[in-house]
């Protein structure tokens, strides 16, 4: 039996891409950081059959891709446990008692700044869902399949 991939590529069209990300909402494309991955925009591109287009921000030139995450079948992963282990995040436990719920599918946008001088692919995620479920940095890990030793850096949780 196939097993169903844990993301999709939303397609972004270059013309679109011509002004910049800041043309695009926080919903769109988001752009807080979580993860620097130490794959470079051609490995993403060979490890997960997607495609990389040219854009600008306000810090330089930059390629990106914008995936959207399905968490759903991952809740069980095997490697789940790991992935929220090594990402330093727990479920943190609401008044009612039950752990804040990530929505079923969500973006992601992986993005490499062209001057850059540190290695690596910057994955982001919307700032609303990681301030209110920071275990969604573990989501992205299992959905992407990555190893510990893929992440160079991990945005800490101020809560």
């Amino acid at each position: 039996m196939e097993r169903r991939r844990a993301f999709t590529q939303i397609p972004l069209f270059e013309g679109n891409l011509e002004q910049g990300l800041s043309g695009y909402s926080e919903d769109e494309i988001p752009q807080m950081p979580v993860l620097v991955i130490a794959v470079e925009p051609p490995d993403c591109e060979l490890k997960w059959s997607i495609r990389f287009c040219d854009s600008f921000d306000n810090l330089d030139y930059l390629k990106v891709a914008v995936l959207e995450i399905h968490n759903a079948p991952n809740a069980t992963h095997p490697n789940r446990s790991l992935a929220v282990a090594y990402a330093g995040v727990a479920p943190q436990i609401s008044n009612v008692g039950v752990a804040p719920q990530t929505p079923s599918a969500f973006r992601i946008a992986l993005i490499r700044h062209r001057g850059s001088p540190t290695p690596g692919t910057d994955i982001c995620v919307p700032e609303e869902i990681f301030k209110h479920d920071p275990t969604i940095v573990s989501e992205v890990i299992v959905a992407l399949g990555l190893h510990p030793d893929d992440v160079l850096w991990s945005r800490p949780h101020d809560d």
